[in-house]
């Protein structure tokens, strides 16, 4: 018997067993012509679509870290890689603050607005290839430190004093 394969129509080769050269949603086709030596016999073949495959995050990874109230946080997803080949990616993300989803927060980047010191910040990523979501993966977590207050301006009064002249320290109220 002789072996033709074809995806999407077209050739691609021979043998009993094809490895490679299609990917989700292609058409394959094996033919098997059969022959007893002498004569060939009516051809058949079986004919199906390759399903596809879903995409794999590697990992995530939260930042900054440290990060501290005032900081945004940014969501990072890591490789990610496709057994049907593909090489672009869309990401759906998802935040939790303190193990609680956040409504409303659903981009790469959570404001600093969401959260105060001492709150335990992660995100999750899933992964789309344009047929299929991957699985969710989660990032690290981070813990929302406290922000050090700014130093004030601070001023010595007077400004040119005298030998006998008292010095005071003032700060600036309005630079807080």
């Amino acid at each position: 018997s002789r072996y033709a394969w074809f995806v999407n129509g077209v050739y691609v080769g021979a043998g009993s067993t094809l490895t490679e050269g299609y990917s989700g949603g292609d058409t394959v086709t094996c033919t098997v012509t059969p022959n007893d030596g002498e004569d060939d016999g009516e051809p058949k073949s079986a004919t199906l679509v390759v399903e596809n495959g879903a995409p794999v995050l590697a990992g995530v990874t939260l930042g900054p870290d440290p990060a501290y109230t005032d900081d945004n946080m940014l969501c990072t997803p890591g490789s990610t890689t496709d057994p049907d080949g593909s090489t672009s990616f869309e990401y759906t993300f998802r935040w939790e603050i303190n193990g609680v989803e956040v409504v409303g927060a659903s981009g790469e980047t959570l404001a600093s607005t969401n959260h105060v010191k001492h709150d335990f910040i992660q995100c999750f990523v899933t992964p789309y290839d344009g047929a299929d979501f991957g699985a969710e993966v989660g990032s690290n977590v981070v813990e929302i430190q406290n922000t050090p207050p700014t130093a004030p301006v601070v001023q010595i009064e007077p400004s040119a004093p005298e030998e006998d002249d008292s010095l005071i320290c003032v700060i600036d109220e309005e630079s807080f």
